[in-house]
């Protein structure tokens, strides 16, 4: 019975699997190939596929530490679905203890290796389509913060028609600019 049951979940699994490549087929960005890392449905029915995670580039240590982001990044081998940094993507964050977020105040966190977007896509949109995009960027006084703060499925909600489509894409950044020391490679 448990291998019946396994065949039934895989063919059931496998099905899903090629629908959702049909509808949300892989990125190629020239250095890394990305599906999407989620699949959800708005209230309004509406499919959004969620590329998490894809660097946008290069890690900021070394020499590379507070200046401008270096692109392309390195190439990525494989396909990418944004799952193997699902809660260590955040860049280097403080929040003092007067912050008035009670799990956060008085804590340090993230890394430097943080520079990745997330990219959320409505079902159907193609390369070529002419669709707004909504870039968002965190605020958190450049103290902390991250892409992942903010939910974006309440505003794919608002996609009733073909017509209101768009792509909402929300990045990390350094929250430390005034730590750059002042050159031509900082603009």
């Amino acid at each position: 019975m448990f291998s019946t049951l396994a065949l039934c979940s895989l063919s059931i699994l496998s099905t899903f699997t090629t629908t959702a490549a049909l509808q949300f087929p892989p990125v190629d960005l020239g250095y890394a190939t990305h599906v999407p890392t989620y699949i959800n449905t708005t209230e309004s029915g509406t499919r959004i596929g969620l590329y998490n995670n894809i660097r946008f580039a290069q890690q900021p240590t070394s020499s590379l530490r507070f200046r401008k982001p270096h692109t392309p990044p390195p190439s990525q081998h494989g396909i990418q679905d944004g799952r193997d940094r699902l809660f260590s993507s955040d860049c280097v964050s403080a929040a003092p203890p007067q912050v008035l977020f009670p799990t956060i105040n008085g804590s340090a966190w993230g890394q430097e290796d943080c520079l990745f977007l997330n990219v959320w896509v409505p079902e159907g949109v193609r390369p070529g389509d002419n669709v707004p995009v909504i870039h968002w960027l965190h605020g958190s006084a450049y103290a902390f913060g991250s892409k992942d703060l903010f939910n974006a499925m309440g505003l794919m909600d608002l996609i009733k028609r073909r017509e209101d489509r768009f792509i909402f894409v929300a990045s990390n950044y350094s929250p430390y600019p005034n730590l750059c020391p002042p050159s031509k490679e900082v603009s």
